[in-house]
């Protein structure tokens, strides 16, 4: 029965909330964010009650997803009436989608805090980078932080190298090379510009970005 009728015998039948006892939960990253329901129904009257979503993925924060209380061969109202002396007080429950992470789409969205928190991860790796590969010859004179470059899936089933975003972080560095060829002495300066690039960035509804490790990273002379 509908609700008009649900009330209706409100007032002749105590009402029971068939949701009560029902939660629902959203996990995942938008536009990608998924709905499940999860607890048991704390009314006796609801114990046989099943429970469905009209809409389960694709999900973002603010979007809405009603829930369905049903019996497979009963009409649920009657059921509780002839069963319980009771009418449920609502066989729809309308759920608004919150807590989902969502993946940066505009550098707007990226903090000060977090950019410099990326730009100093970044530098760590060019300076391992050196200590690692870099021969006694080159010294670095300076490293100089150009700018960001944010590429981003216009789509949310369509994406750049299996990543929804890529930040990119450039640079330029200056190194000095110091060495002797065929009894000459060289003593020059290089100018290489550097990037960082960082996949998949995603932020919360309190504005914070998730920061991993960026993945790749490449010199250009």
């Amino acid at each position: 029965r509908d609700s008009s009728t649900s009330r209706g015998l409100g007032d002749v039948y105590k009402r029971q909330d068939p949701f009560d006892g029902i939660e629902v939960k959203f996990d995942g990253i938008a536009p990608n964010g998924y709905a499940s329901i999860e607890g048991k129904a704390a009314q006796s009257a609801a114990q046989e009650f099943n429970y469905i979503l009209d809409n389960t993925d694709g999900l973002s924060n603010g979007d809405k997803v009603t829930v369905t209380a049903y019996l497979d061969a009963d009409d649920p109202t009657a059921y509780c009436i002839q069963n319980y002396g009771m009418v449920p007080s609502e066989l729809t429950k309308i759920y608004t989608v919150s807590g989902l992470k969502s993946y940066v789409k505009s550098i707007s969205e990226i903090s000060d805090s977090s950019l410099k928190e990326m730009q100093s991860q970044a530098e760590d790796v060019y300076h391992s980078d050196m200590a690692r590969s870099w021969s006694e010859d080159e010294t670095l004179v300076s490293l100089s932080y150009l700018g960001n470059y944010l590429l981003t899936s216009k789509k949310s089933n369509e994406d750049y190298w299996g990543s929804n975003n890529i930040l990119y972080l450039v640079y330029k560095a200056q190194i000095k090379d110091t060495y002797s060829e065929d009894g000459k002495n060289y003593d020059k300066v290089s100018d290489i510009y550097w990037y960082v690039s960082y996949y998949d960035l995603v932020v919360d509804e309190l504005s914070l970005i998730h920061i991993s490790e960026p993945t790749r990273r490449r010199g250009i002379s």
